[in-house]
C-alpha cells in the first residue's frame, strides 16, 4: 500500500469512529458508507498538502481493519439490494375555491371523488417514487400517486441499456407532451394548462426505445394508449434538441384507437374504436430571472363531438419572473380552438358544463330559468388565464397562490348558485408543497 493511502486511512480513522459492518438497518449501512466515502475525498486534499513532511508511522493494523469494514459495507449495502436506490416524493395540500361550483374545498388525494376537472387535475397529491440502477446501467422506475384520477400507479418502467446512445423501455409511462408536468413540484402554477388537461393523453403501456444523437434525444413506445384495462393500441413519440444550456425545443405524437379514456364523461352513445391523433410542439427558455415556456398543439377525435369527428387547435404559453430569490411571479394564458361538430377534445366531450366544452346554452326567454342549444353543430372556443405567485420558503418547500379566470365565447359553464349557464369561472387557489 502507498504512502499516500496508508495518511489517507490513518487519518480517517482519527477523524471520526469506526464505522460497524453489521449496521442495524440498510439505510444506517448506505449512510455510513457516504460518511466514509466523504472523509475520503475531503482528506485527499489534506495529505497532497502534507506531502514534504516527515511520514508517521503507520500501523498496518490500523489500515487493515478500516479497509476490511469498507469493503464488508459496500457488500453488505449490494447485498441487501439497496445499493443504487434512490426514494423521492411529495405532497401539495391545496386549498380550491371555485365560484361556479360555489364549493371552497381542500383537494388533496380526493381528486377522483367527483370526476376530473381543471379544478382537481393531477394537483393535490401525495407521490413517492422508488428508482433503482443496477450495475449493468439497468434503471427501474416506481412511482406511486394515491387518489389519481388515472390510477394507483403513475409509472412502473424498466429502461435497459442496448448501447452507449440507445435504451430499450418497458412499461407503463405518463404521456410524454407538452411542457409542464404531472405534480405540483415540477409546476410553479397550481392548476394546469388546458392542453395538459384536456388535449393530451394521460400514459401508455409497451415497449419503445430511447436514441441520444448529440444535443437531440428521441423515443417511442408501442403500446396502448389510456387503456384503462381495454385494448387501445398506439404509437407514442417524441424528440427533444437542446439548442443552448438556457433553451430547448420539443415536439410529440400519439396516434391510436380509442377505448376510454379514465377521465373522460362519456357522451350519449359512445364507443371505442375511434382513431385519435395528437400532435403538438413546445419550447423553453431559461436565463437568469425570466423563464419562458409554450405550447402549440394540434388534434383530432373520431365520433368525439356530438356524434361526428372532433378536431381542436391550441395554445399555451408561460412567463416567469423572479421578483426576488425566493419570489417568483407567473403568468400563464391558454386558447383552445374547438368549434367544429359541436366541440368535444381528447380529454372530455362536448356537453362538459363543469369543464366548459360543447355548445352555447341560451335562456329560451319565458323568464323560468329554462335553457336550450339553438346550434348543437358549433361548439365553443375556451381560454384560461392564470397569475400566480411561487415562494421558496426553504430548500424543499413552496407556497404558492393562484387566480385563474376560465371563458368561453358561449354560455357552456354551469353555475350552481342560480342554475344558469354562464361564459366564465374563477378559481382562487393556495398550495403548500414539500418534496424530499
Amino acid at each position: 500500500m502507498s504512502f499516500q493511502r496508508k495518511l489517507i486511512v490513518v487519518a480517517l480513522a482519527s477523524a471520526m469512529p469506526l464505522a460497524s459492518a453489521y449496521a442495524q438497518t440498510a439505510g444506517d449501512l448506505q449512510k455510513e458508507i457516504a460518511s466514509l466515502k466523504a472523509q475520503l475525498q475531503s482528506l485527499q486534499q489534506k495529505v497532497e498538502a502534507m506531502g514534504n513532511q516527515s511520514q508517521p508511522a503507520v500501523s498496518p493494523q490500523q489500515v487493515n481493519r478500516i479497509e476490511q469494514k469498507l469493503e464488508l459495507m459496500e457488500a453488505d449495502a449490494e447485498k441487501s439490494g439497496f445499493s443504487g436506490l434512490s426514494i423521492k416524493g411529495q405532497i401539495d395540500p391545496t386549498l380550491i375555491y371555485n365560484r361556479n361550483a360555489d364549493t371552497a374545498d381542500a383537494v388533496f388525494m380526493n381528486n377522483n371523488s367527483a370526476g376530473f376537472g381543471y379544478d382537481n387535475s393531477s394537483f393535490g397529491q401525495a407521490m413517492v417514487e422508488v428508482t433503482k440502477l443496477t450495475e449493468d446501467g439497468t434503471k427501474l422506475v416506481l412511482r406511486l400517486t394515491p387518489k389519481m384520477n388515472s390510477s394507483l400507479v403513475h409509472e412502473a418502467t424498466v429502461a435497459v441499456p442496448l448501447g452507449d446512445d440507445v435504451m430499450l423501455n418497458a412499461g407503463l409511462t405518463p404521456d410524454y407532451s407538452g411542457y409542464e408536468l404531472a405534480f405540483g413540484s415540477d409546476n410553479p402554477l397550481i392548476t394546469h394548462n388546458l392542453l395538459f388537461d384536456f388535449t393530451a393523453a394521460t400514459n401508455y403501456v409497451g415497449v419503445g426505445t430511447t436514441h441520444t444523437v448529440g444535443p437531440f434525444i428521441g423515443k417511442w413506445m408501442v403500446g396502448n394508449v389510456d387503456s384503462n384495462g381495454g385494448n387501445a393500441p398506439g404509437l407514442a413519440y417524441r424528440g427533444d434538441w437542446s439548442m443552448s444550456e438556457y433553451s430547448g425545443i420539443g415536439f410529440s405524437g400519439v396516434h391510436g384507437t380509442k377505448a376510454r379514456v379514465a377521465n373522460a364523461i362519456p357522451a350519449a352513445g359512445f364507443t371505442g374504436g375511434d382513431k385519435f391523433n395528437l400532435m403538438e410542439i413546445d419550447g423553453y427558455y431559461t436565463r437568469g430571472d425570466l423563464t419562458l415556456q409554450g405550447q402549440v398543439s394540434w388534434g383530432s377525435l373520431g365520433n368525439g363531438a356530438s356524434g361526428a369527428n372532433a378536431s381542436w387547435s391550441g395554445l399555451s404559453g408561460l412567463v416567469g419572473y423572479k421578483l426576488t430569490p425566493r419570489l417568483q411571479a407567473i403568468l400563464r394564458a391558454d386558447y383552445i380552438e374547438n368549434a367544429k361538430n359541436g366541440g368535444g377534445v381528447y380529454g372530455t366531450t362536448a356537453g362538459d358544463t363543469r369543464n366548459g366544452f360543447g355548445s352555447s346554452w341560451e335562456d329560451d326567454g319565458t323568464g323560468t330559468n329554462t335553457w336550450v342549444q339553438p346550434d348543437t353543430t358549433k361548439g365553443v372556443n375556451r381560454m384560461a388565464l392564470s397569475a400566480g405567485l411561487n415562494y421558496l420558503l426553504n430548500e424543499k418547500t413552496n407556497l404558492k397562490l393562484e387566480m385563474r379566470v376560465d371563458s368561453a365565447n358561449g354560455n357552456v359553464f354551469y353555475d350552481q348558485s342560480n342554475g344558469k349557464y354562464v361564459k366564465d369561472n374563477f378559481l382562487l387557489g393556495t398550495a403548500v408543497v414539500v418534496k424530499f
